[in-house]
């Protein structure tokens, strides 16, 4: 942002959260930043959605929101914290991007209905209804007493990918797409290729946002029948002993998140190559990706392969270079596009064999 000339006149901060894996801030720092914020010694602050509820600037004339709100709470949240009269709030939108113009008018739709309810409701009036666990979108366990409710389960399915082994390269995360089916919302969540499973299509509903909350129910039920959440609903995910972690060495003892430790990747061996496509008749065509890596340590030395993919990667993934640190040792690899590859009928089959 300072490098752009016509907003050079601006002050620039960011501020985080101090639970996030990357460019986290001590909460010393995090006070620090907000207090200049405060007083006008910095007037441009990017931000997480940690400064989305609690935070008073009294100042703030302007929130410009990149991300989406996932709920009405969200929205009204961040929408507060442009404090000073006539401020301006303004969500940033994907041009031509009718899901996500869809997800906010229901959320803007949402507030409306809620405000009206409480501004029209009859003060005078008391009526009681029974309370039935029926009625509510929720699982229960009877071993222990512990229930999800449509609502918790988005945090839940969240919580349970946090859990799943990533790096600074992959975090496991679920995806979801709304599709509208005859006036009718339908969601189908993608969990992460190292979850208990992959995907799961939820009920039909009447908008998005509950369409959302009840295919995560579903994973969740699922996640518990298969032993992934266990019986007090909590991600039993093992994780790898600390041991293999401990790197004996003098230059990688630091600790993590260090510049002198980085990032250690561990090695196996390759047991075994399968495929899917060894039943057809005519052959088939392959795009290859060959990976090579070169070691920092003279004659240590690393085979490199070709992978044969049926479809074409994108270019920042099909041609990249990266270094793996290893224990006492730095492994420069690569991938490269080689071109396609036809295999006949019979290499096929040898090969899916």
């Amino acid at each position: 942002m300072k490098k752009v000339t016509s907003l050079s006149h601006f002050t620039v901060s960011y501020l985080t959260g101090s639970n996030t894996s990357v460019d986290s801030l001590p909460s010393k720092k995090q006070k620090e930043t907000l207090e200049s914020f405060r007083s006008g010694k910095v007037n441009l602050l990017f931000a997480t959605d940690v400064v989305e509820e609690g935070i008073h600037v009294p100042n703030c004339s302007c929130v410009i929101r990149f991300d989406l709100p996932k709920t009405v709470r969200s929205y009204v949240q961040s929408r507060g914290r442009a404090r000073q009269d006539n401020s301006q709030f303004v969500m940033m939108l994907e041009r031509g991007n009718t899901k996500q113009r869809d997800q906010l008018f229901d959320i803007i739709r949402s507030e409306h209905s809620m405000t009206d309810t409480a501004m029209n409701r009859d003060p005078d009036a008391h009526i009681l209804k029974a309370c039935t666990t029926e009625e509510v979108n929720a699982y229960h366990v009877e071993a222990t007493g512990a229930s999800v409710t449509a609502d918790s389960s988005v945090n839940l399915i969240h919580r349970y990918c946090e859990k799943l082994p990533g790096d600074k390269y992959f975090v496991p995360k679920p995806k979801f797409h709304i599709s509208l089916i005859e006036g009718s919302y339908e969601c189908k969540m993608t969990l992460p290729p190292n979850a208990a499973f992959q995907s799961i299509v939820g009920p039909s509903s009447r908008n998005s946002h509950l369409a959302k909350q009840l295919v995560c129910l579903e994973a969740c039920k699922k996640l518990h029948q298969m032993g992934a959440l266990d019986d007090h609903l909590l991600p039993s995910i093992k994780e790898l002993p600390e041991k293999n972690l401990i790197v004996k060495s003098k230059e990688s003892a630091s600790g993590a998140g260090t510049t002198k430790r980085k990032e250690l990747h561990g090695t196996t061996c390759i047991r075994a190559l399968s495929g899917t496509w060894g039943e057809k008749v005519n052959g088939a065509i392959f795009q290859a990706y060959k990976f090579e890596f070169l070691c920092n340590i003279p004659g240590e030395l690393y085979s490199g392969f070709v992978l044969l993919l049926e479809s074409k990667l994108d270019d920042d993934v099909g041609n990249i270079e990266l270094e793996l640190y290893l224990v006492s040792k730095k492994v420069k690899s690569s991938v490269s596009f080689c071109g396609q590859v036809h295999l006949d009928a019979e290499q096929v089959h040898t090969s899916a064999c």
